[in-house]
């Protein structure tokens, strides 16, 4: 789980420039990004990239 603003420095497998360099994670701007709570949607509360499904819980 990170926050939005943390997510921005990840790199993101899906988006890429023209010379096949990753590009970072758009956050709440991307369809795959899933919000931990959804009442808390800020740019510092926890979520996740749904790509690889949901997160593991204990």
């Amino acid at each position: 789980m990170l926050s939005e603003n943390e997510a921005k420095f990840k790199y993101c497998p899906l988006l890429k420039t023209g010379q096949d360099k990753l590009r970072f994670c758009q956050g709440a701007m991307c369809m795959m990004w899933r919000w931990l709570d959804l009442e808390k949607t800020g740019p510092t509360d926890k979520g996740y990239c749904g790509l690889a499904g949901g997160p593991v819980r204990d």
